[in-house]
């Protein structure tokens, strides 16, 4: 190996060094290594590079997508919701029982989505009225909502309605999903709103220094409990699409799914310290773990190493973001 290829190899390494643990965004090195899996379960499964492999990546992406939306905001305040996944399946369930009921779908999907703003409300009181830290609050809500989803689960969950499946089945050009466009609508919308709006620039302040953001005559409290509200929102729409393409509501719908949604959110740049971070970066991040989770299914890699995979990833991000932080507030 000549002295010209070492020297490459040593700047390569220092720069995917200075984007983990000095740069503010991990995008280029996020960008990389997700290179660098296509190009891997490429060579592994010539079936990974196919279309429907992408169409399959595009479907699976967006409900998960969907749901970092919401968590994104919680976590850049500060704060954290837990009962995402517990939100989802509570409100799949509650989709067949009003269908039961005989309700038109759109009163179905309005009577939904104010179900997922009031549990997201519950959440924002006790946490900034009460002040229960909001990982206790959000797993008891997460115990509540399952339970109240087992309760209300009836003997037949299954929804018959062709309209309601159009709403997570249809797609564009007879292949791209649906869901897809809906994710990346709401995305734009909300990196709109945290870029350009008086609340997005409050989210920041609140969860860089709430102390001072409340002395600036911010209201943490409201600005927290939006976000919870619209947590609580986002996994409402989770759930219709997901009740729509299965035509079915259950309780283990969601089940894990936060630990998921915080691993990307965190691995795509969003401080768990709050205060930092963007979209952009939470896509690439989606990106690269659905790639993964796609390209290890492909490949046949058992359930019980890809659950390993997926929490060795959450302690690798968790770690990156303490490094980040600390050579942060080393650098003050």
């Amino acid at each position: 190996m000549g002295k010209n290829q070492v020297k490459n190899g040593n700047n390569f390494l220092k720069y995917l060094k200075y984007n983990l643990v000095y740069s503010r965004s991990m995008n280029a090195s996020l960008i990389i290594f997700l290179a660098i899996m296509v190009i891997l379960f490429g060579a592994l499964n010539s079936d990974f590079l196919a279309l429907q492999t992408l169409r399959s990546i595009l479907i699976n992406l967006s409900i998960i997508g969907i749901l970092c939306i919401g968590m994104t905001l919680v976590i850049i305040t500060g704060e954290f919701d837990l009962s995402i996944g517990s939100i989802v399946a509570f409100c799949s369930v509650i989709i067949v029982s009003f269908f039961n009921l005989g309700l038109p779908i759109y009163l179905v999907i309005l009577l939904t989505l104010i179900i997922g703003m009031l549990a997201g409300a519950f959440n924002g009181l006790i946490v900034t009225r009460i002040r229960v830290n909001s990982v206790i609050t959000t797993l008891g809500t997460m115990a509540i909502l399952k339970g109240a989803a087992l309760l209300f689960t009836g003997e037949q969950p299954r929804i018959y309605n062709t309209d309601y499946y159009a709403i997570g089945r249809y797609s564009l050009f007879n292949w791209f999903p649906i869901t897809t466009v809906y994710f990346i609508v709401l995305i734009i919308g909300f990196s709109l709103i945290l870029k350009f709006t008086k609340f997005g620039r409050n989210i920041y302040s609140v969860g860089s220094n709430e102390y001072a953001a409340r002395l600036s005559g911010i209201s943490s409290r409201r600005i927290k409990f939006m976000s919870f509200v619209l947590s609580g929102f986002i996994a409402s729409i989770a759930a219709i699409l997901i009740t729509s393409q299965l035509s079915l509501g259950r309780p283990e719908f969601g089940d894990g799914v936060e630990i998921e949604v915080i691993t990307i959110v965190v691995l795509g740049g969003i401080s768990i310290l709050g205060g930092m971070g963007s979209y952009s970066g939470v896509i690439i991040a989606l990106l690269l773990i659905t790639t993964i989770n796609s390209g290890m299914v492909l490949i046949d890699v058992p359930i019980y190493w890809r659950i390993v995979v997926r929490g060795l990833i959450l302690i690798a991000a968790l770690s990156i973001d303490s490094i980040k932080s600390r050579k942060r507030l080393s650098l003050k």
